[in-house]
């Protein structure tokens, strides 16, 4: 009797170390899939950052590029603004841990200069365009000035030669007795 009693507490022991292994397992699962899917969360809200901050960069150059064509950049600068804003606060929610808040927020980021983007595209183009058709309307005026000019020149002076040779051919040389 007692070998059996020995048996079935060694028994009793091995399934107890086996569910306490059991269970073991599982939280170590469980946490492991939670800090996965927070890493994942972590990358995925980084990578989202990156993207935002170098949408901003190349906005940031559209704008310029368009501000020195000539455009009226004013409203993409406070645009850009706001966008940098969201971009700030989705950093300070990447470093305090809130991935999904800063992914959202860098989504957003990237959503409002996408618009930034195009909008200064075509302020540039436009801008261009102007500044080729005064250049073409300057010179069209200028050629005509200067045409105006040669021919009221050539006449002028065709006036002022028939005078000067009426005016030499009208006096005599005199002669004076002494």
């Amino acid at each position: 009797m007692k070998g059996s009693v020995k048996r079935q507490l060694t028994k009793m022991k091995t399934c107890l170390f086996i569910l306490c292994l059991v269970v073991v397992c599982s939280f170590l699962s469980s946490v492991s899939c939670v800090y996965r899917e927070e890493l994942e969360e972590q990358e995925a809200a980084f990578s989202a950052i990156v993207d935002a901050e170098g949408e901003v960069a190349e906005a940031h150059l559209a704008v310029a590029s368009a501000e020195q064509a000539g455009g009226n950049v004013s409203l993409l600068r406070i645009k850009l603004g706001d966008a940098g804003g969201l971009l700030a606060e989705a950093n300070v929610a990447f470093r305090v841990g809130n991935y999904d808040n800063a992914t959202i927020l860098a989504e957003k980021c990237t959503n409002l200069v996408d618009g930034i983007f195009q909008a200064a595209s075509s302020l540039k183009l436009e801008a261009e365009s102007e500044k080729l058709s005064r250049l073409f309307l300057t010179a069209s005026y200028s050629s005509v000035g200067l045409g105006l000019l040669f021919v009221a020149g050539l006449f002028g002076w065709r006036f002022l030669k028939r005078r000067y040779v009426k005016r030499v051919l009208g006096m005599k040389p005199e002669v004076i007795d002494s």
